[in-house]
């Protein structure tokens, strides 16, 4: 790992455990046993430093939609690799996600809470083109930002938790939870 990623893991552990806000330069550079100068170097700012670990998950956001093209058409199956996907992001950005999460209740600044809603955004749009093949037609209201809430409130709980883990047993009872719920709905 070079040190621009150190500083990042680093920032993002840091940033989700202490606070965007509570967290200084200095923290970070004592935390990845690098030098100011350094932090100063790759991203200038506080601010541009935590933009790129949240595009970090932005990146991770498009693979899943990628992966979602190239998926199989069956919807139960697409469902569960949807949310399998989105587990494993999870787990691996774990920090940054955690981080997310706190930002979406703070004002960190318009530009990181402008990149925080096009990653919802491309998510949620990701989830709607995941279950239309379960119904094409929303015919009660809102369900399917319900459904989706539901999940992420699901994962975040999951996610802030000490015992995080993505079993395939957790991600079926998920999938076809979603799925059975959204095939009553029709």
């Amino acid at each position: 790992m070079d040190k621009k990623e150190i500083i990042q893991e680093a920032a993002a552990f840091l940033f989700s455990s202490k606070g965007y806000h509570a967290t200084t330069i200095r923290d970070i550079a004592k935390y990845a046993n690098v030098n100011v100068a350094m932090i100063t170097y790759y991203f200038t700012s506080k601010e541009n430093l935590l933009l790129e670990i949240i595009h970090n998950l932005s990146v991770a956001v498009e693979m899943i939609d990628k992966d979602m093209e190239k998926s199989c058409n069956y919807p139960e199956k697409k469902l569960y690799d949807f949310i399998h996907n989105t587990l494993d992001i999870s787990k691996k950005l774990r920090n940054v996600c955690k981080l997310v999460l706190q930002l979406q209740m703070l004002d960190a600044g318009r530009d990181i809470n402008k990149t925080i809603r096009k990653i919802k955004e491309k998510h949620y749009t990701t989830f709607l083109a995941v279950i239309q093949g379960t119904d094409p037609e929303e015919k009660w209201f809102g369900r399917n930002i319900y459904l989706y809430n539901s999940f992420m409130v699901l994962l975040w709980e999951d996610l802030t938790s000490e015992t995080f883990d993505t079993k395939d047993n957790h991600l079926a009872d998920i999938s076809v939870l979603l799925y059975n719920y959204l095939n009553t709905m029709l």
